[in-house]
This record gives structure tokens, C-alpha cells and sequence, in this order.
């Protein structure tokens, strides 16, 4: 499977110190590929960040959200499936429509999803599958 994952635009991937978000990112991209896939990560350049071919950096600064969406827009053919390890605000509605996807809330943070988006939504926090189930359909594993 070829898979687009989208960690936050905070960190670079592997972190430098604590960043939780973009460990995991770091580790599901690891695991994923071990398993056969192609996984094209989304990241944020910057010193000590990952080099390698499927590695996709981003300018701090420059619109993460578009620029995103531009790369999945010219890349729709090669990618079975987005997973956005981010938060909502950071990700455009127009990326949720494109492709199947997956949406790893981490957070408390509000969720806008567009009513027409491809999308299941898997939450960490209990307390976010009970918000979130008031308006979606939540995936528990």
C-alpha cells in the first residue's frame, strides 16, 4: 500500500528532545515500511530531520496546510491512503476529499471535518472519543 503520512509542522522527524506526536509518526513510518509499504512522510526541514527519498520537507513557515494539500493534489495517483497525525486546523478540508484517510486526533483540539471527506477518525484520549462521538463516527482499536 502507499501511504501519505502527515505529522505536525512543529518538530522535525525524528524529534530532537520530547515531541510525542512526531516520535510516533517516526515509528509508524518505520514499521510501516518494515511491512512492505511505501510511506511517503510529510515533515517540516530542519537540522538533524530525516533524509531519505519518501521524505517530503516542508518550509517552517510556509503554509503546512497547502502545501500539503498541493503535493496529495499532483500525487492522488500514487497514494492509496493519507493518515493526518495532526490537528484540523492544519490540515486542509479540501485533502480530507481527495483520498481515502485516516485522522489521528492527539489532542483536545476542535475538529472540522467536511461532511463529503473519506475519512475515519481514531482518537487517543477517552475523553475525545466522547466528544467526538456527539459528531462522528469514531474507530476504537
Amino acid at each position: 500500500m502507499r501511504i501519505a503520512l502527515v505529522a505536525h509542522p512543529f518538530f522535525t522527524i525524528p524529534p530532537d528532545g520530547y515531541a510525542g506526536t512526531e516520535r510516533m509518526c517516526f515509528w509508524l513510518w518505520n514499521a510501516l515500511r518494515e511491512a512492505g509499504h511505501r510511506v511517503f512522510l510529510h515533515t517540516i526541514s530542519g537540522k538533524g530531520s530525516l533524509v531519505h527519498e519518501d521524505v517530503i520537507k516542508h518550509k517552517p513557515g510556509e503554509s503546512y496546510a497547502r502545501a500539503v494539500f498541493e503535493w496529495l493534489s499532483q500525487n492522488v495517483q500514487n497514494v492509496d491512503v493519507a493518515h493526518f497525525m495532526t490537528d484540523c486546523c492544519r490540515i486542509d478540508p479540501d485533502s480530507l476529499r481527495l483520498i481515502p484517510n485516516v485522522f489521528t486526533v492527539h489532542a483536545d483540539a476542535p475538529v472540522s471535518i467536511p461532511e463529503d471527506a473519506k475519512t475515519i477518525i481514531h482518537a487517543w484520549s477517552s475523553r475525545m472519543r466522547r466528544h467526538l462521538r456527539d459528531n462522528f463516527s469514531i474507530f476504537d482499536f
